[in-house]
């Protein structure tokens, strides 16, 4: 119903229950004709305006705008139902709409969170509970200030409510939103790219029948009462289909080898995928293609694969119709660049470790001490801060991290041969710091200065 119609109802309404109030005070009033009709008059008049009092927010309220049809993804997204599953139970939950509950989707850039959450959107199941609209709107690092966040705030009033109210404070913005989330049927809010806690907060007032799904890199932006979904790598066979979608059979050694090297991480997967493709546009026999990938991914890492910039002003689409594949070194210095100080230095110096070993915590910190000076306990909290942004996983049950195959590999890359070199002898440096001296092998000989079988 349009604001018209309701306010054509609320003037009919109004008639009628004046008319039906005089008409009952003449009718039952025992006193005069005229006195009965003036009572009858001010009785109709109270209810009158006591009826537009009360509609008076229902006739005004715009309509709510129809809810958007779902994101169904790409053609080469390949479904990953267990992580699924998992999201849409818990938003599916008896608890779930209740107010400020919140359901996360919490992984590194690039392992394919945003493309799960519209995957989730897409589910019937979710559409059918959700019978208030699913909402999917993203903030993104650049939405910072108190200002950016409130405008934003507003504009989801907008899209969900139809209401144009607007407030210059992200959380009495935030609070109007629940207060007009608490009229409506349950509804879905789906928060995609959350960079810090502010910006999660305006959406999680109010709103009896609402749940909130969010998408962050950084564990500390989401509510402690959240539930937490990791996103990692995918299964082998969901990393097989999207390195070889829509492409000719490739040699089982080649497609081991390049699932081995992309750490069954969608993001790669998809670069390499593309590349692939594209030599075979120009008659390259796709083995050697595969080939050249993986010299170039044990070369020089990762990053070797991201596609070039387009030039100034122009955004290609890749050759499957979709957008352009967001780029490796894009997509984790893009947390990097949060790290206070040097941490961005000392996380690169973490490629010097050996691949699938845990890194003792207590090592990783002296290695900093030898290399930058770092103090023992700044070290560690740098540890923790990595952890946030999901850089690193941190076990605290052994006091280790640990780091995806994907970012080691990555990491070796930004440093380079020589820097490596010289990050191996700092590492042995640290190592030695903790043995103690040797005693001599035999009296009277020069024996080794630390006892490195005591390691």
């Amino acid at each position: 119903m349009g604001r018209w119609e309701r306010w054509l109802t609320l003037a009919v309404v109004s008639l009628l229950a004046f008319g039906l109030t005089v008409w009952l005070s003449d009718a039952v009033l025992p006193w005069g004709q005229e006195a009965r009709v003036g009572t009858g008059t001010g009785a109709g008049a109270v209810v009158t305006a006591l009826v537009l009092t009360w509609g008076n927010s229902w006739a005004g309220t715009p309509n709510p705008p129809r809810p958007p049809l779902p994101v169904t993804g790409e053609e080469w997204v390949v479904e990953r139902p267990a992580e699924a599953d998992e999201v849409i139970r818990a938003l599916l939950r008896r608890n779930s709409a209740s107010s400020g509950t919140t359901t996360g989707l919490l992984g590194p850039g690039g392992f394919g969170k945003t493309t799960l959450a519209a995957t989730v959107c897409a589910s019937p199941r979710v559409r059918k509970h959700f019978r208030g609209g699913v909402y999917q709107f993203a903030m993104g690092r650049d939405i910072r200030s108190r200002a950016a966040i409130a405008a934003k705030v507003n504009e989801v009033v907008r899209l969900v409510t139809g209401d144009t109210a607007t407030f210059e404070d992200p959380l009495l913005a935030g609070q109007h939103l629940g207060r007009l989330l608490d009229r409506q049927p349950a509804t879905l809010l789906v928060i995609d790219d959350v960079w810090q806690a502010e910006q999660l907060q305006p959406f999680l007032y109010g709103g009896r029948h609402c749940a909130r799904l969010a998408t962050t890199r950084i564990r500390s932006s989401l509510p402690g009462d959240a539930v937490r979904v990791r996103i990692d790598g995918m299964t082998s066979a969901q990393a097989r289909q999207v390195l070889t979608w829509q492409l000719p059979p490739m040699s089982p050694a080649s497609t081991e080898q390049l699932l081995d090297a992309t750490g069954k991480w969608p993001l790669l997967l998809r670069l390499t995928n593309r590349i692939l493709a594209a030599d075979l546009d120009v008659g390259r026999p796709l083995d050697t293609a595969a080939s050249e990938v993986l010299g170039r991914l044990h070369d020089a890492g990762p990053a070797a694969i991201d596609p070039p910039a387009p030039a100034r002003g122009l955004h290609p689409p890749d050759d499957a119709g979709g957008p352009r594949p967001k780029a490796v070194r894009a997509t984790l210095e893009a947390s990097v660049r949060l790290l206070p100080g040097n941490g961005s230095a000392r996380f690169r110096e973490l490629g010097v470790f050996a691949e699938d070993e845990a890194l003792p915590i207590d090592l990783v910190t002296r290695l900093w001490q030898v290399t930058a000076g770092l103090d023992p306990l700044d070290g560690r909290q740098l540890c923790r801060d990595l952890a946030d942004l999901s850089l690193v996983t941190l076990h605290p049950s052994t006091g280790a991290l640990s780091l995806h195959d994907v970012v080691r590999e990555y990491l070796r890359g930004e440093l380079g041969a020589e820097r490596l070199v010289r990050l191996n002898a700092a590492l042995l440096d640290a190592a030695a710091a903790a043995l103690p001296d040797a005693e001599p092998l035999t009296s009277g000989e020069p024996g080794p200065v630390t006892a490195w079988w005591l390691a």
